[in-house]
């Protein structure tokens, strides 16, 4: 019992008392502000209303506009409290970081993955995910919350029309579409 007390303790700490660090941007300093979420609902429009008009089409965006589109609608749409929101882009993954509140505590996250369009709403297919400083191999709770979480709100606000598939590269999302 007492060695079970002191992991318990020892992995609360490394919970609360560290940072799993900021993602890093695949393409230069990511800048979240009004600006770039409005890019990103001007770009993102325009290529709707061109596959809407029968036509393919692609839209490129940045990781400062799709950080400032997820700031957005994470402080606008859910009921969690997230915080310093960035989205980095590798090739082929991206990272998320910030800082979530649950049930009155503030907890660190990083959770790396992508996005499947192949279906009627995006969902979410999670690779890795740290939180504080606790070991990757406690955190399999985090990975299915989080995925959960994601998944439902996509679920519930974003539906897809079209045949979407994206392409990530360092440091932009190309998402191409064919009505």
């Amino acid at each position: 019992m007492l060695a079970f007390l002191a992991f318990a303790s020892v992995n609360a700490i490394l919970l609360f008392s560290g940072s799993p660090g900021a993602c890093t941007a695949g393409g230069g300093p990511i800048s979240v502000d009004a600006v770039h979420a409005v890019t990103f609902e001007q770009k993102w429009d325009a290529f709707a209303a061109t596959l809407d008009g029968g036509s393919p089409s692609r839209v490129i965006l940045s990781e400062s506009e799709i950080s400032s589109r997820a700031d957005t609608y994470l402080r606008d749409k859910t009921d969690h409290s997230f915080r310093d929101i960035r989205v980095c882009i590798h090739d082929g993954f991206g990272e998320v970081s910030g800082t979530v509140r649950l049930k009155g505590v503030e907890l660190p996250v990083r959770i790396r993955g992508r996005l499947d369009f192949s279906g009627d709403h995006p969902v979410p297919k999670i690779s890795g995910i740290q939180v504080g400083k606790m070991p990757s191999f406690l955190t399999g709770f985090a990975a299915a919350f989080f995925e959960d979480a994601i998944e439902d709100g996509l679920r519930d606000d974003i539906h897809l029309s079209h045949p979407l598939a994206s392409t990530l590269a360092e440091g932009d999302a190309t998402i191409s579409g064919r009505p």
